[in-house]
């Protein structure tokens, strides 16, 4: 793999970072404050991600998430979300 990384102007975030780590086929698990919708909680397959909005798949439905604006949901968010409802699924499992 390259080491090579073309930096963008003003693009060097987490949260742009954070963006770029999410691709289809990952999975997303949890509630995640309700990203998804209030009834959403189980493990979603991320189909495509878009400037401000992601699309998964949840129980053979497609579902699409709240805008993403920086304010009250954001990609790192995304992920420390997802992160944390792994942990509690995997916590489950073990008891």
């Amino acid at each position: 793999m390259s080491k090579l990384i073309l930096r963008q102007r003003n693009e060097n975030t987490e949260d742009t970072q954070a963006k770029a780590a999410l691709i289809p086929g990952l999975k997303l698990y949890g509630f995640m404050s309700g990203l998804f919708g209030r009834d959403s909680h189980g493990e979603k397959t991320i189909i495509s991600v878009h400037e401000d909005h992601i699309i998964v798949k949840e129980d053979g439905h497609k579902i699409v998430s709240r805008l993403i604006d920086g304010a009250t949901y954001t990609w790192t968010g995304v992920i420390n979300d997802s992160n944390e409802g792994l942990e509690d699924l995997e916590e489950e499992e073990c008891e």
